[in-house]
């Protein structure tokens, strides 16, 4: 199979739900669909996407009037006092702020200016007309791209997570000082399963970060973290126990006592502590100093 690229713009909560490592391939893909009486399903079931990546759009406009420019216009003519002109100028952009790339076979990809989904030629609509009977490309105005994205069962992503896998690995190749990179790869990994392969891709990172940042920077907490995480999870709950210790002391000495992430790193000594032979005593005790914080910065309803 020769794939193609398409691009699906969506907001950042989206996003993020999208890209969560933890998410299945299943998954994914049913999130991104588009369907039901109230999604706005122009042109049929499947996902919506458009051939241009970011860089490609002459302006944000240009991008917004492709995608939603019958919403727009609904919205900006309503009588909703909710709605209107600056409704629109405000929510829109929040709609396509973020833009998730697919690689699919061209098969499964229905370019509706030529190309009817099996529920436009259900409805007797010919490429270029929604089912609503709107024109894509109306007279007189600029012209828009609309990619319409099957899949039948769930067979067809159930490459999805190795290919996710061999991308990370990928990137993390291309630019090995890419923080980010490594982070998305080592938390993959650990989501998945693979502790002996995260390890290494975490202690990388420690390393590099330590190298470019503090130890208390926002960079070495989240990698000691991401570290220590793996560690409990492969049982080596010594060495866990030592790179948090790194991190409370660390959080101590820049932060105070009574900081909350000095707080978040208690607990999860705690936490490590609790899971030790002989060891309850201490997680006990920093329990209750948790607690202490935790009821003196929001009140004891919220302990």
């Amino acid at each position: 199979m020769v794939g193609k690229c398409f691009f699906h713009y969506t907001s950042e909560l989206a996003f993020g739900n999208i890209t969560h490592p933890s998410k299945e391939a299943a998954e994914i893909w049913a999130s991104l669909r588009t369907e039901g009486p109230n999604a706005n399903a122009w042109w049929g079931k499947g996902i919506y996407t458009v051939p241009l990546p970011p860089d490609q759009w002459e302006s944000r406009e240009q991008l917004l009037d492709n995608n939603f420019r019958n919403m727009m216009q609904r919205d900006r003519d309503s009588d909703d006092p909710q709605k209107g002109p600056a409704y629109v100028d405000r929510e829109y952009p929040k709609r396509a702020a973020f833009c998730v790339p697919i690689l699919i076979d061209p098969a499964n990809a229905f370019d509706v200016s030529i190309r009817a989904t099996p529920e436009m030629e259900a409805a007797g609509k010919e490429p270029g007309r929604n089912l609503a009977n709107k024109l894509l490309n109306e007279p007189g105005k600029p012209p828009r791209s609309c990619v319409v994205l099957r899949v039948s069962g769930e067979h067809g992503v159930q490459h999805a997570r190795a290919q996710l896998l061999n991308t990370l690995r990928q990137r993390v190749r291309l630019a090995p000082a890419n923080l980010e990179a490594k982070w998305r790869l080592a938390t993959t990994l650990r989501l998945r399963g693979f502790y002996q392969e995260a390890l290494p891709v975490a202690q990388e990172l420690v390393e590099l970060c330590e190298s470019t940042y503090r130890l208390e920077s926002h960079y070495g907490f989240v990698s000691r973290a991401t570290l220590s995480g793996i560690l409990c999870d492969m049982g080596n709950l010594r060495e866990a126990e030592k790179v948090q210790r790194e991190i409370l002391d660390a959080d101590l000495k820049a932060f105070g006592p009574e900081h909350e992430l000095t707080v978040f790193s208690m607990g999860e000594l705690a936490v490590t502590f609790s899971k030790m032979e002989g060891r309850e005593g201490e997680a006990v005790e920093l329990y209750r100093e948790v607690l202490a914080f935790r009821e003196k910065r929001l009140g004891p309803r919220w302990s």
